[in-house]
């Protein structure tokens, strides 16, 4: 997933708002029409990704913004959005490309980075614990 960032703030004036919102609807209908996506965004964006050309990577719908994620997510392959208002500025979204189930995978990698660490520290909490017994042990041998 790509996107171009025209910034404008939630509390700036609305000549700023139409003029930005005026912008990104201009670079919208310039990437509809064939225009490479990428360079328009290494040209326009003002986003910290420009450089190259937008790239979000692969992403799941909890990652962003509400707003982006509901726009972005009923997009198809290729397709380019109209503008899209967000507390950052003004987005234009494309969809290079889709992978289902990616979400799960990370998940399970998730609960199995979680365990690992669990039973981590489980093991640091024994063996401190065997320390301590050790160094507080009082032995005395009987020998016959």
């Amino acid at each position: 997933m790509r996107h171009i960032l025209i910034r404008v703030s939630r509390e700036a004036y609305p000549d700023e708002v139409a003029t930005a919102e005026k912008r990104a609807t201009m670079i919208a209908e310039e990437a509809k029409s064939g225009s490479d996506f990428a360079l328009l965004a290494r040209e326009y964006s003002e986003a910290h990704n420009k450089a190259n050309g937008g790239d979000l990577g692969f992403i799941t719908e909890n990652q962003l913004e509400p707003e982006f994620s509901r726009v972005a997510f009923a997009l198809k392959t290729g397709e380019v959005s109209e503008p899209v208002r967000t507390k950052f500025g003004f987005h234009v979204i494309k969809v290079d490309e889709r992978r289902k189930g990616a979400s799960k995978d990370v998940l399970a990698q998730k609960a199995q980075f979680k365990e690992a660490l669990l039973e981590e520290k489980r093991n640091a909490a024994l063996q401190g614990a065997l320390a301590r017994l050790r160094r507080d042990a009082k032995i005395i041998l009987y020998v016959k």
